[in-house]
């Protein structure tokens, strides 16, 4: 069965590239649909006598080229007239040389929280081991962080497009980038004492995908090392999963059983927890839904929190039968297929799926063409395809609406101007 499942819907990609043709504004769709067949494919063949389940998933596979096609078609002028203004853009900020200030400024908001409230800029020369526990409790211990915190990741989230387009502008220092990337990933460790396994891929990917895409003939090279590297990195994760729960690490288990288990613990999200979420016959607010995604762009550090949906704090809780600020929560990940029946209903679900294809087009449509903006496009793309595949839509739309937020208003200003 899971054979058949991840043919058929490799099947349907090979189709969409022999007829309509990858390019590389398609990059972040291509990475969504593998992601979402990697995450959501094997439990299909895991949950088996569940048919309606077995649908949903094959309604998606469809949905999400299909109406993909549809928007990036739509958006064509979209692009057309981001790729000039963008351009511009990159060009007139290059010329200021305003990046090293960007990187001191975003440096400078990395380190306020091991600042304030509390001194802890020991932890440089001293750093705590993870603590996964402790990370997800200050979460949803119930108490709200201070302005300053709150104004200080405000502005680092706003900044950070601006980081990505100057590691563009300073590609050939690649180590160098390399470097300072690594000592940011190090601030933001030291303040929460945990690392996911997203957050490190993030680190690592656009850079894996500049090689890719800018060194063409290097590329047998670099798929010999990352064959070479991949398990490693995957027997890393699964020892990395001891020390962040506080554990001892087992070293007698061998390496196949570590790989069996990580690929278990990232894809058995769905029959874990999607299972009992469908079963739950549970619904959101669907108008509470419509508040959270036109409240988006409000500051919240200004106005505090608005009223609206919060997904995955409220599917963690129907799951869980706890509240946030109950001791034992936290987070579960049931799948997007849970996720459209949750929001959508039975019958509707699919518009989920209709949805993402028009987020993913419209972002691809404005950011994919713009030589400049290269990293931006990359590192928004995966947030896309990872977060959005195991945590739902509301662990990248934020980050899409938000965090591209000024450059959404520069892309609009230089529009405006130009007519």
């Amino acid at each position: 069965m899971m054979i058949l499942v991840l043919s058929i819907s490799l099947l349907l990609l090979i189709l969409y590239h022999r007829y309509i043709g990858l390019v590389d504004r398609d990059f972040c769709f291509v990475l969504f649909y593998l992601t979402f067949v990697f995450y959501a494919g094997p439990s299909v063949s895991i949950i088996g006598l569940e048919q309606q389940y077995v649908v949903r998933y094959f309604v998606a596979i469809i949905a999400l080229p299909l109406f993909y096609l549809i928007f990036r078609r739509m958006f064509v002028s979209i692009g057309v007239l981001s790729v000039d203004a963008l351009a511009g853009f990159y060009n007139q900020i290059c010329a200021k040389r305003w990046f090293n200030f960007i990187f001191l400024v975003y440096a400078f908001l990395c380190m306020i929280p091991l600042v304030h409230p509390n001194f802890r800029l020991e932890s440089i020369f001293l750093p705590p081991a993870p603590d996964l526990t402790k990370a997800f409790g200050a979460r949803f211990d119930g108490s709200e962080k201070d302005f300053v915190i709150r104004m200080g990741e405000t502005f680092k989230n706003l900044l950070y497009p601006f980081l990505l387009i100057g590691f563009f502008k300073f590609r050939k220092r690649i180590y160098l980038i390399l470097l300072y990337q690594f000592f940011i990933f190090y601030l933001e460790y030291l303040d929460s004492e945990y690392i996911s396994r997203g957050e490190f891929l993030l680190m690592i990917f656009p850079f894996l995908m500049y090689f890719w895409f800018y060194f063409p003939s290097k590329r047998r090279i670099f798929l010999l090392l990352f064959s070479i590297s991949f398990p490693s990195l995957l027997i890393f994760f699964g020892f990395y999963e001891y020390l962040r729960l506080g554990l001892d690490v087992d070293f007698s288990v061998s390496y196949a059983n570590i790989l069996e288990k990580v690929f278990e613990n990232e894809t058995a999200f769905p029959v874990e927890f999607g299972l009992p979420l469908l079963h739950s016959g549970e619904r959101i607010n669907f108008t509470s839904f419509l508040v959270w995604i036109v409240t988006l762009p409000v500051p919240k550090f200004i106005f505090g929190d608005i009223a609206g949906a919060r997904i995955n704090a409220e599917v963690s809780s129907i799951i869980l039968g706890l509240d946030p600020n109950q001791h034992g929560f936290y987070i579960v990940l049931p799948g997007l297929i849970a996720e459209s029946v949750y929001v959508w209903g039975e019958y509707l679900f699919f518009m989920h799926f209709v949805f993402i294809s028009l987020v993913v087009a419209l972002f691809s449509a404005i950011f994919s063409r713009s030589r400049g903006l290269f990293f931006v496009y990359v590192s928004f793309s995966f947030l896309i395809a990872y977060n959005g595949n195991r945590g739902g839509l509301s662990s990248f739309l934020p980050a899409v609406v938000n965090g591209l937020f000024l450059l959404y208003l520069i892309l609009l200003f230089r529009l405006l101007r130009r007519f």
